[in-house]
């Protein structure tokens, strides 16, 4: 954690360094607020969805075959194409809003590439975008997907530097990595019954310059037939020190309804 840590301390002073005077302003120094705790939560859901669906596509052992029977339904086109050891694998959502299962919609590609070394203990997947939008959200950039087994549960570490803009032309910038253990489910073939234990830590850079840097308190919980987040802690803070946030998810059940706290201040939010 230390080293992730530091990792991710020397990425926000890049981000920081890179921010020209006309791309910071004053603005950054007021106070964190709801709005821009629920931007961030969006893209959290992005970061969900990729991850779970980069780890199960890259299982699939044969050409013919998709790792997430049902969750795309009948709009996604998987293809693979291989060159030695290596294989290429395209989830293809198409040029019209395809509803995954847990209701969220994606369009374009998602390109993956691995080898097939599938019964190693240790496995290194790397993933990229083309065209591809998430609830309307344009997605760009990739890394890599690190997976191996913990406590007999698939784990994986997602690395994340993308670029996301809004439907209105509002840009976002992400770095950092997300844990997500596969914690039920990952013996059946039915996507219903998966849940997911996630920690991590992540920097977000905000239109404005306003940095924020967000670290898992204890494990959100993701179910894989719901669009929310259903259980877990995560923290706030901001790169200028000018406030902290705290958001609760609460206590398992599918809805959109959490807890957040501005410097110690709770309110019940809807996300």
């Amino acid at each position: 954690m230390k080293t992730t840590i530091t990792a991710l301390a020397i990425v926000l002073l890049l981000f920081v360094a890179g921010c020209s005077k006309g791309e910071r302003d004053d603005s950054r120094y007021y106070p964190m607020n709801f709005t821009d705790l629920v931007a961030n939560y969006g893209l959290d859901n992005i970061a969900d969805d990729v991850s779970f669906m980069v780890q199960a596509e890259s299982e699939a052992v044969t050409t013919t075959e998709t790792g997430q029977p049902g969750f795309f339904g009948d709009c996604a086109q998987v293809t693979t194409t291989i060159s030695g050891n290596t294989w290429t694998r395209v989830i293809d959502f198409g040029n019209a809003d395809c509803t995954l299962a847990n209701a969220n919609t994606v369009r374009g590609k998602i390109i993956l590439t691995f080898s097939d070394d599938f019964t190693a203990d240790v496995r290194a997947i790397k993933y990229r975008f083309e065209n591809f939008y998430h609830n309307n959200r344009l997605v760009q950039g990739g890394s890599d997907l690190g997976k191996t087994t913990v406590n007999g549960h698939p784990m994986a570490t997602l690395t994340l530097n993308w670029t996301i803009t809004t439907p209105n032309g509002i840009v976002f910038r992400r770095v950092g990595q997300r844990l997500r253990e596969f914690t039920v489910g990952y013996d059946t073939l039915d996507w219903s019954d998966n849940q997911f234990a996630i920690t991590g830590s992540w920097i977000t850079a905000f239109p404005n310059g306003i940095v924020h840097i967000s670290t898992i308190n204890s494990p959100l919980v993701v179910q894989g037939d719901c669009a929310h987040i259903v259980r877990g802690t995560m923290k706030f803070m901001r790169d200028n020190s000018s406030g902290s946030g705290l958001l609760d998810y609460g206590n398992g059940s599918c809805d959109n309804q959490a807890t957040l706290y501005i410097n110690g201040s709770p309110s019940a939010i809807g996300l």
